[in-house]
């Protein structure tokens, strides 16, 4: 039996999945930057660098949908 709905009640469902597993992934990325600042104080700048280069293209996505 197929359920008739409303797909588009949908949408801010799966937007909110997908916000929780972005999130997830940053914080994720966040601990393998310190993980490079305490191991190899050189790659610092490099991993601090990407980190937020990252999070900033999400936002900017984020702001589009």
């Amino acid at each position: 039996m197929i359920i008739q709905g409303n797909v588009w009640a949908l949408v801010p469902l799966y937007k909110d999945i997908a916000a929780m597993i972005i999130g997830i992934a940053f914080l994720l990325a966040g601990l393998a930057t310190l993980r490079a600042i305490t191991t190899d104080p050189s790659r610092a700048r490099k991993a601090i660098i990407s980190y937020v280069v990252s999070l900033i293209v999400f936002i900017l996505i984020w702001q589009l949908l």
